[in-house]
């Protein structure tokens, strides 16, 4: 009967493996009692499929009182107790709650390797899961320790072909992604592609997975035409191995639309989130969070067109639905509101957006630590609300500490971290703070010309310089800066989001002002005339 369960779980019919599972449940409590290892099983099965659909709280419950049991009747050192408390720890870390999933890990950690030893393939799963959570809390030069200490282990006690010791090198190529070290998890990732390749086959499930990863990697590189070529490649074979319904498949659809969306394809990327909707309501229904997850990359999509109204209505709709299926504290529940506050800045609905930001920042810090990704990325976009209010000191107080917190963790090279000098030099500029600005800039603009040469922000970056060069005097130097970063941007003004876009009129009127300053009235008259005669960027449909 359980494995029938099983089956149906594997299946995605919930209800029917439900079911299932509450009378074998039944069975086993009437003839072997209620603290029968076999009566747990079936309780820790349940407590997994919940946990696997979103249904946390009762995932939870259950762990608990199997736990409970488990500790009085087996003992802390027992197989079936480690294996519960590391469920328990899983559903930690796959709702936020880190500093819980951290403490189970590592307890479990503790006990296997005094147990078993640091060789057995128990222990290494266990390192490999609190590497994993490292990576999850934004702790990523930790992780990448532990998967060092993992993948030599593996190499030489399961052989450098296992597919635990390539998982291992892509987990590991994350981690150094995470640090901002994109060289070496290029060659990580390329190294385990090939491996899988020739091992398993081109068209193997692990294989497909690697070249998604590899894909990530390149758009982090800003590499985003390999990119397209390998989901492109992946999807391809996906849809003819797997089928369009099947979730790996689904996965690369999804990832295929956003490599469309930062290379300014905003219909190819709409058209692809649309079907991977359609596809994933048919199947998974409109509650799963698969499906929830491409219809929040569609309000993404809106969003960067400046399509405000359909896209608050998407994350309401996202926020609503999460809420009610994974609970209010739920990392993905967060995200959703992180993104409807953010629609309520653009739209300038300050006290909506203050309101959800309050609760974010508090709930984040509370849950995933001060200094986790999820933290930042939240106080990020707090920070440009900030902005958006005119509080302009209370904006560059927070993103002076976004930016200590990036070169502290991720490196002074990672681009987070150039992201982050530059929305601080934004602001400064604004403050007419430019002495402290330029030096943010150059150091941004040198980062950008390694890495995304070509790419919009770069040519922003450049004309933001000019802007701080001009405010010091320091006229002939601002002049060559404002004009190329001004042409870049105007060359590229498709693929700017609808919310940059004013960037390219502004450094048009900074030119104005440039000419006026430097007592050169023609050349100001010449380009007042392009100002008033050029029509705003065009805006994508």
């Amino acid at each position: 009967m359980t494995d029938l369960a099983r089956i149906y779980d594997d299946e995605e019919k919930e209800a029917q493996a439900e079911a299932l599972y509450h009378k074998a449940l039944d069975i086993r409590r009437s003839t072997l009692g209620e603290e029968s290892p076999a009566t747990l099983a079936i309780q820790t099965s349940l407590a997994e499929m919940y946990d696997r659909r979103g249904k946390h709280n009762e995932a939870e419950a259950i762990y608990k009182k199997v736990l409970a049991v488990q500790r009085k009747t087996l003992g802390e050192e027992h197989a079936d107790t480690l294996s519960t408390m590391n469920g328990l720890a899983t559903l930690y870390s796959n709702t936020g709650k880190f500093s819980d999933a951290e403490a189970l890990y590592t307890k479990v950690l503790e006990v296997k390797g005094r147990v078993v030893g640091e060789e057995h393939p128990g222990f290494l799963s266990s390192e490999s899961d609190l590497a994993e959570l490292y990576a999850a809390e934004g702790k990523f030069t930790d992780a990448a320790k532990l998967y060092e200490k993992l993948l030599e282990t593996e190499r030489r006690v399961l052989g450098p072909d296992h597919p635990d010791t390539l998982n291992t090198m892509n987990n590991l190529a994350g981690a150094y992604v995470g640090q901002g070290k994109f060289a070496d998890a290029e060659a990580m990732h390329t190294a385990a592609l090939e491996t899988q390749k020739r091992v398993l086959g081109p068209e193997h499930r692990s294989t497909l997975m690697s070249m998604n990863n590899l894909a990530l990697v390149y758009c982090r590189e800003r590499k985003f035409s390999q990119a397209e070529v390998l989901w492109k490649q992946a999807l391809e074979i996906q849809t003819r191995v797997l089928g369009e319904e099947h979730t790996d498949t689904l996965i690369t659809m999804n990832n295929l639309a956003g490599i469309y969306r930062v290379q300014g394809k905003y219909a190819d990327a709409l058209a692809m989130l649309k079907r991977t909707n359609e596809v994933q309501t048919k199947v998974l229904g409109p509650d799963d969070p698969k499906t929830l997850y491409s219809l929040n990359g569609m309000g993404v999509i809106y969003r960067t067109l400046g399509r405000f109204d359909e896209a608050e209505k998407l994350f309401k709709k996202v926020l609503e639905t999460r809420q009610r299926v994974l609970g209010k504290q739920h990392f993905e529940t967060l995200n959703a509101m992180d993104n409807l506050a953010t629609v309520y800045t653009d739209e300038g609905k300050f006290p909506e957006a203050d309101a959800l930001f309050t609760v974010l920042v508090e709930t984040r810090r509370r849950l995933q630590g001060e200094e986790s990704t999820q933290t930042l990325y939240t106080l990020n976009n707090q920070a440009w609300l900030f902005r958006a209010e005119g509080k302009l000191a209370d904006a560059e107080d927070l993103f002076a500490r976004l930016l200590e917190v990036r070169r502290r963790t991720q490196g002074p090279e990672h681009p987070e971290t150039t992201d982050a000098q530059v929305s601080l030099a934004q602001i400064q500029v604004e403050e007419h703070k430019n002495e402290a600005a330029e030096p943010l800039l150059r150091q941004a603009l040198i980062a950008y010309e390694k890495t995304s040469p070509e790419s919009w922000q770069r040519y922003h970056c450049q004309s933001l310089l000019g802007m701080s060069l001009a405010g010091q005097k320091k006229y002939a130097e601002a002049e060559s800066a404002e004009l190329v970063g001004y042409q870049g941007m105007v060359q590229r003004a498709e693929s700017v989001p609808f919310k940059n876009r004013a960037a390219i009129p502004e450094a048009r009127e900074q030119l104005v002002h440039l000419y006026e300053a430097w007592g050169k009235p023609e050349k100001a008259a010449e380009w007042r005339d392009k100002t008033s005669a050029r029509p705003a960027a065009p805006e994508n449909s």
